[in-house]
């Protein structure tokens, strides 16, 4: 009897779990299809929703330029009407042109459009605008030798009087020394071509004359 009812119970047994293993199998299938759909369903929202942002960014960048568009056009019409203001390096000429336009000022707006709280910089700029002019051939001579010999000379007025309050600055020296140099050369150049020009500049700028020993 214990023979023969093993195997039965043995074969109800395997039967149930290949029942249950069948049930189980099933029941995965069915959750990766949901799964599945689930995730093609977030696909196409996704895809939704890029597709509305991108349209929204869309429309607000042509809305944007349609309201710069005037903007820029206005711009431009304004920038177009406005005075075209010049720069000058000589203080009567800018006084010249805009004086009219700051005569009815304060004499606080005055001053600041004065060359008197100019930099050190813009000053030497006037001053060797000044000189340039003095020993120029036509407006536009810039580089003949006595316009150098000029320009070199107020620059080396100027870094004389720096290296009075700042003698520890051989930088400078060397700079300085550099400029005699050359000045030297110029004016020996000028000697030999131009002697009434060498000598007009001699007693202008107060220059000694070059020897013959160098």
């Amino acid at each position: 009897r214990l023979h023969c009812v093993r195997p039965c119970e043995r074969g109800r047994g395997s039967q149930e779990d290949r029942e249950s293993a069948s049930a189980e199998m099933m029941l995965v299938g069915r959750l990766a299809a949901a799964a599945a759909a689930t995730a093609g369903v977030r696909a196409g929202l996704s895809r939704a929703s890029a597709a509305t942002v991108s349209s929204v960014r869309s429309a607000s960048t042509t809305a944007a330029a349609a309201t710069k568009a005037p903007q820029a056009s206005a711009a431009a019409s304004s920038s177009t009407q406005k005075t075209v203001h010049q720069d000058f390096e000589d203080p009567q000429q800018f006084l010249a042109f805009y004086g009219p336009l700051i005569s009815g000022e304060s004499p606080v707006v005055q001053k600041m459009f004065s060359a008197s709280i100019a930099a050190q910089r813009d000053l030497n700029k006037i001053t060797i605008h000044k000189a340039m002019q003095e020993f120029q051939a036509s407006p536009s001579d810039t580089g003949s030798p006595s316009v150098q010999i000029a320009i070199l000379s107020k620059k080396v007025e100027y870094m004389t009087s720096h290296l009075r309050l700042h003698r520890k600055d051989l930088h400078s020296r060397r700079g300085l020394m550099g400029m005699l140099e050359k000045r030297r050369k110029l004016l020996k150049y000028l000697r030999d071509t131009d002697f009434a020009t060498y000598n007009k500049i001699l007693s202008q700028l107060n220059i000694r004359p070059i020897s013959n020993t160098r």
